[in-house]
């Protein structure tokens, strides 16, 4: 404050030339005139009216009451004295906190934060304060209003006048109902342990008796639906079964006097048929075992006797249709064979004084012919093993000689369409060979004199050629197994050589429009490959003299280019296993170095566009970090840093952390040391920042760390306003002294974890400091320090919040109020309109995962809301009311409120798959029967609807059905 009060009097001096203290008084002042200096001069000596005994005009601050218009001038600048600055004697409700003040926001509601005592707003002190449901002053917790200002309900866990038991909690298996009534049999819930079943009626024909044991079959009451009858007996041969099932035939059960067997199956085929009767031959079932077979009839004609055996030939029973006869003998050699067919000639069977022989096959060349009658010569049949032949004729120019055998090439005789000729000798080379027909080339004979060979085929292929000349190179035809080729010409340039061998790559020859060069060697670094192809780089063979290398491919990232040329670092190429990269230039600040490894932060060259500067060390304490990051000197050779004892930089942001050791100090001058080396007390935010103060901490030291619960007991802050969102306190703390001394200030202890101590405790040896390099409001986006915008301001609400988070569309404000009393309020932080198209509120009811959805095409204007609600919200608000809706805007607290904009989910109150029966949230500060407002310091959606939800955190609560500050962003402090 002295430095204000200096301030303002250097102000006064300079601008206005007067009320810097005493000034000379010209010798003239009080003649009624006013000349030179003088500002007036009323010619008297009273200097409480508006013109001063030192001719000055009179002003509030001057030191002297002005008559009828000031009430006090104590001559200072100081607003919270006995004399406000407005020259009024200072009183509660000014709306300055006074010496004996505890607070004072000018204002005569009594219910706000401020008491009209200028006594903060507290719980217990009888006046009921926003937040507050209730304050009855008293610290009786079991009347209607709680001692934390909660009214009292039933399950707060407080036995409150008319309830016969309160456990607290929301479960109505145990002992105690939430209707804070005692669980009983009947009362429709299960008391886990007692109960095994409680459907809260007196019906004991359901799943559940009314002694609340489950439903069995036995219990002696038919259950609907499910069991057919129960008479609470164990018997099998009675009416009802033990299973519950009317008795019947076919259940196993031999019901007394009602049937004679029940054997419980739907077979026919064993003692007890399924009409539970037993058994016998002639019931048209066949019983196993016992019977063949069984008809049901009297019939022995059929397949099945009336003895229940089956119909065999020799039963002595013509079975119609299957049997033309059945004597029942074993006689074959009468009418009826034992097959049950009728004799017959051919059967294999001599039937005596009707066949002179039959052996029962259908041949007439052996010795009984087919018409049952013995074989002779001259019958016109050939008998096998006698005759060769039988046609009964003298001709010997017909198949048949007249010896009885049968004519063949070589006998003498032409055998008429048969033979050509027909010699009589062997000879195989006159004009009629052995095979009596005339000779000619290609019958396999060689005529002699005529033919030079004859193979007795087409080919031209073989040793013969169809022609009955032997064949040559030269001929025209390719001899099998002997030549490769015959183009019957003299040319080595074609596919064929003269030598009938086929023409190939290396046989001295160029085979024309095939080879482009033969040099008949085997060597493939001439100017002739073995691939008859002129040498050219990329065939895989190292030209001798020209060629420098040749791996026959396309690529450039092996040890051999596309040129013929060895690979090598600076060719442009990068050699893969060998290189990462090649520029085929000479820089080391691009990405590829000159010796064709790619860059990194380290190599000790700074990578244009990427690095600020590359040392090639660890050392992230020396200028240049690990990360290539410029950051300031943090060692002692910085003249900020003097008297630090350890050292440790962040590699990312650059943030240097130093302990000074030593120092006993409070937690004020601890941060006002920080302050003047260019930083604060250090914040630890994650992890990592933590193990960075641990690395420079004295373990035998505990330094002040920069957090605070001051301000809210119980809800630590960082000096920086940095979200509080990681802490590591040891075991038991904080503890706030036990509540025997305030502890609202955070300390490092021996192993580096965080203790809460008094402010002004002469026990903290030490500080650590954090000197940042670049922060938040510089108007650099850092990714690194996990920014995502910078504007260079530290305020919210204009796209790039305080914490340097890009902002989005959000929730302002949640209504859930009585009856239809719903609305919900969409901020635009934005400088700009945003159009709402492409946008929608969905609803997901009673843990549903599927959303009712309402499409919205408005448009939100800068740094304006826009407000959807049901139409008794809106007959309230009016005007402020942007949007009526009774489908989507229809939540109670156990439901979910989503925004999303093309199909991205922007913001969403509640977790999508529950539905909490008290809402989301504790206390005040819930989503079931209150008003919802986002804090200030949130501008930002949850973008995950199916995340932990907890109002406390970003949200401050209000009673049901306010709503009277819709349509205006007004958000909780």
């Amino acid at each position: 404050m002295k430095y204000v009060a200096h301030a303002l009097a250097l102000w006064c001096c300079t601008f206005l030339f007067w009320g810097c203290g005493p000034a000379p008084v010209a010798q003239d002042c009080g003649d009624g005139e006013a000349t030179g200096t003088e500002q007036c001069d009323d010619g008297n000596a009273i200097d409480t009216d508006g013109c001063t005994n030192g001719c000055k005009q009179a002003r509030c601050g001057d030191g002297i009451v002005l008559a009828g218009v000031e009430q006090c001038d104590d001559g200072n600048q100081v607003d919270v004295d006995k004399c406000s600055n407005a020259c009024k004697p200072s009183v509660c409700g000014d709306g300055v906190v006074q010496v004996g003040e505890q607070c004072d926001d000018g204002n005569r509601v009594d219910a706000d934060a401020c008491r009209n005592s200028c006594v903060p707003a507290s719980c217990g002190d009888g006046v009921v304060a926003t937040g507050e449901g209730c304050d009855d002053g008293n610290q009786i917790d079991n009347d209607a209003c709680r001692n934390n200002c909660i009214a009292a309900t039933c399950g707060d866990g407080v036995l409150q006048a008319g309830e016969r038991c309160d456990d607290g909690n929301a479960n109505n298996t145990d002992a105690c109902l939430t209707t804070c009534m005692p669980a009983t049999c009947g009362d429709g819930f299960v008391r886990a342990g007692m109960e095994a079943c409680d459907d809260g009626n007196a019906d004991n024909t359901d799943g559940c008796l009314i002694t609340c044991a489950a439903a069995t079959c036995g219990d002696g009451f038919v259950r609907v639906g499910v069991e057919a009858c129960d008479d609470g007996n164990g018997s099998n041969t009675d009416a009802c079964l033990s299973t519950c099932e009317v008795a019947a035939c076919g259940d196993g059960f031999v019901r007394a006097g009602t049937e004679a067997c029940d054997d419980g199956n739907a077979d026919n085929t064993d003692a007890c048929l399924t009409t539970c009767a037993v058994a016998a031959c002639g019931d048209g079932f066949v019983q196993v075992g016992t019977e063949a077979c069984d008809d049901g009839n009297a019939d022995n004609t059929d397949a099945c006797l009336t003895t229940c055996a089956a119909a065999v030939c020799g039963d002595g029973f013509v079975r119609a249709g299957v049997e033309a006869c059945d004597d029942g003998n074993a006689s074959n050699t009468d009418a009826c064979l034992t097959t049950c067919a009728a004799a017959a000639c051919g059967d294999g069977f001599v039937r005596g004084g009707v066949e002179a022989c039959d052996d029962g096959n259908a041949s007439n060349t052996d010795a009984c012919l087919t018409t049952c009658a013995v074989a002779t010569c001259g019958d016109g049949f050939v008998r096998t093993g006698t005759e060769a032949c039988d046609d009964a004729n003298a001709d010997n120019t017909d198949a048949c000689l007249t010896t009885y055998a049968a004519a063949a090439c070589g006998d003498g005789f032409v055998r008429a369409g048969v033979e050509a000729c027909d010699d009589g000798n062997g000879d195989n080379t006159d004009a009629c060979p052995g095979t009596c027909q005339a000779a000619r080339c290609g019958d396999g004979f060689v005529r002699a004199g005529t033919e030079a060979c004859d193979d007795a085929n087409t080919s031209n292929t073989d040793t013969c050629l169809n022609t009955c000349v032997v064949a040559a190179c030269g001929d025209g035809f390719v001899q099998v197994g002997v030549e490769a080729c015959d183009d019957a010409n003299a040319s080595n340039t074609d596919a064929c050589l003269t030598t009938c061998a086929a023409a190939t790559c290396g046989d001295g020859f160029a085979q024309a429009g095939v080879e482009l060069c033969d040099d008949g060697n085997g060597d493939n670094t001439d100017a002739c490959p073995t691939t008859c192809q002129p040498a050219t780089c990329g065939d895989g063979f190292v030209h001798a003299g020209v060629e420098g290398c040749d791996d026959g491919n396309s690529s450039n990232t092996d040890a051999c280019l596309v040129t013929c040329t060895a690979a090598s670092c600076g060719d442009g190429f990068v050699n893969a296993g060998v290189e990462t990269c090649d520029d085929a230039n000479a820089s080391n600040t691009d990405a590829c170095l000159n010796t064709c490894a790619a860059a990194t932060c380290g190599d000790g060259f700074v990578l244009t566009g990427l690095e600020r500067c590359d040392d090639g060390n660890s050392n992230n304490t020396d200028g240049c970090s690990s990360s290539c990051v410029v950051v300031q000197v943090c060692n002692a050779s910085n003249p900020l840093l003097v008297g630090g004892d350890r050292f440790a930089g962040d590699a990312n942001s650059g943030d240097c952390y130093v302990s000074f050791d030593d120092e006993v100090t409070t937690f004020a001058a601890a941060s006002n040391a920080c302050a003047a080396s260019g930083g604060h007390l250090v914040t630890v935010n994650n992890a990592t920042e933590q193990a960075l103060v641990a690395a420079v901490q004295n373990p035998a030291q505990t330094p002040w760390i920069g957090g605070t619960d001051a301000t809210t007991e119980g809800v630590f802050a960082w000096l920086t306003g940095e979200t509080f969102g990681f802490s590591n306190f040891m075991p038991g703390q904080p503890d706030n002294g036990g509540g025997v001394i305030e502890q609202d200030c955070l300390q490092l202890v021996s192993n580096g974890e965080w203790n809460d101590i008094a402010c002004d405790d002469a026990g903290v040896v030490g500080r650590i400091c954090e000197i940042r390099t670049n922060a938040c409001g510089d108007g650099v986006t850092q990714a690194s320090r996990g920014e995502t915008c910078d504007d260079g301001n530290g305020t919210a609400f204009d796209g790039c919040n305080a914490v340097c988070r890009a902002e989005t569309l959000f929730f302002s404000e949640y209504v859930e109020g009585s009856s239809t009393n719903k609305a919900v309020e969409i901020a635009n932080p934005f400088n700009t309109p945003v159009n709402l198209t492409g946008c929608s509120l969905r609803l997901y009811s009673n843990g549903a995962i599927t959303p009712t959805s309402l499409a919205l095409t408005q448009t939100i204007a800068a740094h304006d809301v826009f407000v959807a609600c049901t139409a008794s919200v809106g007959t309230a608000i009016g005007a402020n009311c942007d949007l009526i809706n009774a489908s989507v805007i229809n939540f109670n607290g156990d439901d979910v409120v989503e925004l999303q904009c093309g199909g991205v989910t922007i913001d969403a109150i509640g977790r999508v798959g529950e539905a909490p029966a008290q809402g989301w949230g504790t206390g005040g500060v819930t989503t079931l029967n209150h008003t919802l407002r986002r804090k200030c310091a949130f501008t930002i959606g949850d973008n995950n609807r199916t995340d932990a939800f907890d109002p406390t955190i970003e949200w401050g609560g209000f009673a049901v059905d306010t709503f009277g500050d819709l349509g205006a962003y007004t958000c909780a402090p």
